[in-house]
């Protein structure tokens, strides 16, 4: 009987630990909506005082007809890293987005080319009519890069997941390995002795996250 409880005890372990380090990053409800989750999504951080800068446009995108993707930097922090500030999406001409922060969006690296829909973000497409948009932030002081995604769904578009991870590699079918603990974004070689590693893979329409 000992042996038993034993068992199930350990049972009981490991389905909690494998529902603790694999969560679906957004989820979609019975109305076929998105709904992202507060704890992927850390604030995006503005100032005050960056109100009275001039922006000024840096890209213009239009995915499949219905949606335009327009960025934008503001005058004066052209050298504080990051080549725009502000993410705006809109759906048959009207606003549906508008995100800004202080840290800078920056170019997405040539290694992951194929998955590029611009040089400035990356498109997967989860089926169902739903694309997701992956932008890189530029590092700050050996911080990782800010990644942010923004999933549209049917003429809406949701943040679901925004915080500090160094992207290592982006494979087929869409799977991103990301970390969490990268020290020199300059200086590849400089990891600590264990890397806080995850993945952000696409399964039936959905993005997990996952420890790795």
């Amino acid at each position: 009987m000992k042996t038993v409880y034993l068992f199930l005890l350990g049972a009981l372990c490991i389905c909690s630990y494998t529902m603790q380090a694999q969560s679906a990053i957004f989820d979609i409800q019975p109305n076929s909506s998105i709904e992202s989750k507060s704890y992927f999504v850390d604030p995006l951080l503005w100032y005050n005082h960056l109100n009275s800068l001039a922006p000024y446009q840096v890209e213009k995108e239009t995915l499949d007809s219905i949606y335009e993707i327009t960025l934008n930097n503001y005058r004066g922090l052209e050298d504080d890293g990051g080549y725009f500030r502000n993410i705006i999406i809109s759906y048959k001409n009207t606003e549906i987005l508008n995100i800004r922060q202080a840290e800078g969006w920056t170019k997405i690296d040539d290694r992951f080319a194929a998955w590029r829909e611009s040089e400035y973000f990356m498109q997967v497409d989860l089926g169902s009519g739903r694309l997701a948009l992956i932008f890189v932030g530029a590092p700050y002081a050996g911080d990782p890069q800010q990644l942010t995604i923004v999933v549209l769904d049917h003429g809406q578009a949701s943040v679901v997941f925004h915080g500090k991870y160094f992207i290592n590699a982006v494979t087929s079918p869409f799977e991103m390995e990301v970390q969490f603990n990268f020290p020199d974004y300059y200086s590849p070689e400089r990891r600590l002795p264990e890397d806080i590693l995850h993945r952000i893979y696409l399964e039936n329409g959905v993005l997990y996250f996952q420890d790795l």
